[in-house]
């Protein structure tokens, strides 16, 4: 689908003559997973489906809205409604993204965005199918005000700077004015262009990490669930006591048929004991991310093999691994069929140690299963993907 932050108009549109660009995705996976605990799973499952509509309303103003499907169990309050343990009825359609963006490259390098979006904090970009560590630390999406500048298109200049800033209002409370717009942050960086080399380096803080969405939810089903997740009584579990905020320093490299992913995300102060804890100490929680991939053709059909390993310190309470190292073989067939075969390797934090987070206004949760700690955790996943 369109990039959310990079506008494309097209030659000869009017406002009389607004378009539609419809895209999507349609994913289904087959998985063999030999958890931290327990014997071996296998699964077959739709995974993802997503029809993102991009409206292009004139050579100024631009829409767009992503429609996402999630196979989850659907709750209310932590408690299981309706008929959810039935697969097929897990299919609940939701907005993911919407927003209207204001800019016209052709006229001004400034633009703007405003709705529900993913703030320009850090990039998360993966060739896996597993997602990266510091996207459960950092990604973050709210309903905010975006502002950016480039000075260019890439193709146009082999060093294109650029900056993104934003502001929302977030979830989590803390200080005086607990029920005001406090949030915000900054990504600054700079595309690099040549014949036969690309890449983007750039560096982003975030004033709150509390509201990201792995802080926000972190999965568990007991215990510290997350800020937003955890709380018996309403949402006081969202009152923290101060903010942490964060940076995220990413770069990514093609050259040929090479390329590759460095992001490191980390807090730059520590939470408070109430809040989230690592070892009976304030928890400060950062995750790395590397990845390397190369590509060729096998059969006369697109491919690519990728590597990674990622680390995380200090976020269990988080709920990811110390350690994770993955594998992937991708294929694309008929132009628009991916088909991607992934091993996945995790190594849990010791079996020493604890994390604890915010369940209410007044107590803490443990966020560990004691069981799983100091365990590996090996998955097998093979992925089909129709992309439009």
């Amino acid at each position: 689908g369109p990039r959310q932050f990079r506008l494309v108009h097209s030659p000869g549109l009017s406002a009389d003559h607004p378009r539609l660009v419809l895209s999507g995705k349609v994913e289904s996976e087959a998985t063999y997973t030999n958890p931290y605990t327990g014997r071996y799973t296998s699964d077959l499952n739709l995974s993802g489906v997503e029809l993102d509509a991009f409206a292009e309303v004139s050579q100024w103003v631009n829409g767009f809205m992503a429609f996402s499907y999630d196979n989850t169990a659907a709750t209310n309050n932590n408690t299981m409604v309706g008929n959810s343990n039935r697969r097929i009825n897990n299919s609940r359609i939701y907005l993911d993204k919407g927003f209207i963006t204001i800019g016209n490259f052709h006229q001004s390098g400034v633009y703007g965005s405003v709705g529900q979006l993913v703030v320009p904090f850090g990039r998360y970009g993966s060739s896996m199918i597993a997602s990266p560590l510091t996207e459960a630390i950092g990604k973050t999406k709210a309903r905010a005000v975006t502002l950016s500048y480039i000075t260019g298109t890439p193709d146009q200049h082999k060093m294109t700077p650029y900056i993104h800033t934003f502001v929302f209002k977030g979830d989590t409370r803390y200080g005086s004015r607990p029920n005001t717009i406090k949030n915000y942050g900054t990504d600054v960086g700079m595309f690099l262009s040549g014949s036969h080399y690309n890449g983007d380096v750039g560096l982003g803080y975030l004033n709150n990490m509390a509201d990201s969405n792995g802080a926000q939810d972190n999965g568990r089903a007991t215990g510290f669930m997350g800020f937003d997740q955890s709380s018996s009584s309403g949402n006081s579990s969202e009152n923290i006591v101060h903010r942490v905020g964060a940076t995220d320093l990413h770069g990514s490299v093609g050259y040929g048929s090479w390329s590759g992913i460095a992001e490191y995300v980390t807090s730059l102060q520590r939470f408070a004991l109430t809040d989230m804890t690592y070892d009976g100490h304030r928890a400060k929680p950062n995750a790395l991310n590397l990845e390397g991939a190369y590509a060729f053709t096998f059969f006369n059909l697109p491919s690519s093999v990728a590597l990674g390993y990622g680390f995380s310190r200090q976020a269990l309470a988080l709920n990811i691994p110390y350690q994770r190292y993955t594998a992937a073989w991708s294929v694309t067939c008929l132009k628009v069929i991916v088909l991607t075969l992934e091993a996945r390797h995790d190594i849990n934090y010791s079996k020493n140690d604890t994390a604890t987070g915010r369940f209410s206004a007044t107590t803490t949760a443990s966020a560990v299963t004691a069981n799983q700690l100091g365990r590996t955790d090996n998955a097998l996943t093979a992925r089909i993907g129709v992309y439009f």
